[in-house]
């Protein structure tokens, strides 16, 4: 809950370049397995449709902002 409006407003920052797709782990069990996640909160990064990065575990905004930096920039 705490990473929810940090995520949303770097989704909203970074919405140019980044694609957000925040998913409900309770009712999308089904890309849960796919994706192998394990613990909440888990941020995925995908580009091309591979995985190129994975932070599980809460994060400060800092760390969240790194994540959508280095995927914006390739």
């Amino acid at each position: 809950m705490m990473t929810k409006p940090v995520l949303e407003k770097l989704g909203k920052e970074y919405s140019d370049k980044v694609e957000f797709m925040p998913v409900n782990a309770d009712e999308s069990r089904e890309v849960l397995e796919q994706f192998k996640v394990f613990g909440i909160p888990t941020v995925i990064t995908l580009r091309d449709g591979k995985e190129v990065g994975r932070v599980i575990g809460a994060q400060n905004e800092a760390g969240y902002r790194a994540m959508f930096e280095a995927l914006a920039e390739g």
